[in-house]
């Protein structure tokens, strides 16, 4: 596809196009994404280590939807998951929409403005791997209870990072390297 492409700064996909694949505009340039309604998949690794400033999603789209430059997917029974969060949005602090239950693979890798954040109690799932990679800025999280798996290389690159709460529960799995590259 388009990964690795450098010169890739926006793209209009047309409405013939149902499915992003795996790693489609991984290390691409891509800094605005816009999804028609006709897209109902988009596929692992498909953003990753894209500067994304802007994301929007055709309100008739009846998989995906986008809320204040976050990707958000419908999941089939009715639940919520933040797929990505736009890495070059310009917010110091965010709060992840209360009906969101699970964060996907890097869903905030390279947000690197990103201070602080506030994860609800209904969240459940951090994904599989390097859900918060890169946030140079973040200083604390707290996770929620729910969590039980804190996924492979986490916070790999948080080198703000002083302070996380982890969760509240009897039973988690801390995977490996979950604060490789923190330097604080």
């Amino acid at each position: 596809s388009f990964d690795d492409c450098t010169s890739l700064r926006r793209i209009n996909l047309s409405d013939s196009v149902t499915k992003i694949g795996n790693w489609a505009f991984c290390g691409s340039s891509l800094e605005t994404l816009i999804i028609p309604s006709s897209i109902l998949e988009i596929g692992k690794g498909a953003l990753c280590n894209c500067p994304i400033s802007k994301i929007s999603v055709d309100e008739d789209n009846p998989k995906f939807f986008s809320k204040d430059d976050v990707l958000y997917k419908n999941s089939e029974d009715g639940k919520i998951v933040l797929m990505k969060y736009a890495p070059k949005k310009r917010s110091k602090s965010f709060v992840v929409d209360e009906n969101t239950i699970m964060l996907d693979d890097r869903a905030f890798e390279q947000a690197e403005e990103l201070v602080e954040m506030h994860l609800h109690e209904n969240i459940s799932s951090l994904g599989n791997m390097d859900t918060f990679a890169n946030c140079v800025s973040l200083k604390e999280i707290c996770l929620p209870s729910k969590i039980k798996n804190i996924p492979k290389n986490a916070f790999d690159g948080c080198t703000s990072l002083e302070d996380v709460v982890l969760p509240n529960s009897e039973n988690y799995t801390i995977e490996t390297s979950i604060f490789k590259n923190c330097i604080s």
